[in-house]
């Protein structure tokens, strides 16, 4: 699955950066289980046990993208030649899915509900598949398959019902 992340970069040189970049790995439903339930008890992400894997994949794109980033944050149109020497990287969740998980009662049984899927089919054959995983809703159309939509569920069922 994708985990969507964010990170403060620290140079050897002292300065550190939030950079307001989304970035996403490829990690297991228990690796992203983890990370959410350890930050949600005020663990920082690479203080949680069990996702060396996710933290070494997330540390290589941040290296190859910092690359691609000067300083102030903007795009380079060429990469550096040499990389900077970063001291220091702290990953976090994305404030949306931090603020999502915050007001769950409880994040845990929600992260242990099973995926849903459904699939409508339109009178021409096309169709468009809904899936609801860890309390978000994705909507992919067969027309547009590689463009999808993500709604939290809540604003996703307050969608049907304002419309139905």
């Amino acid at each position: 699955m994708d985990f969507y992340f964010q990170y403060r970069i620290t140079y050897d040189n002292g300065q550190s950066y939030d950079r307001p970049n989304l970035m996403t790995v490829d990690i297991t439903k228990d690796e992203y289980k983890r990370i959410v339930l350890g930050v949600m008890t005020g663990k920082k992400i690479h203080e949680i046990e069990g996702i060396t894997e996710p933290l070494e994949k997330m540390t290589a794109i941040v290296h190859d993208i910092d690359r691609w980033i000067n300083m102030n944050g903007s795009q380079r149109n060429k990469p550096l030649k040499k990389a900077r020497n970063i001291s220091d990287l702290e990953f976090f969740l994305t404030m949306s899915d931090y603020k999502r998980f915050k007001k769950m009662d409880n994040p845990a049984e929600m992260l242990d509900r099973p995926e849903d899927h459904m699939t409508i089919y339109r009178n021409d054959g096309s169709s468009v598949l809904i899936s609801c995983e860890f309390g978000q809703v994705k909507v992919i159309d067969s027309r547009k398959p590689t463009n999808s939509i993500i709604y939290e569920a809540d604003y996703f069922l307050s969608i049907v019902n304002r419309n139905g």
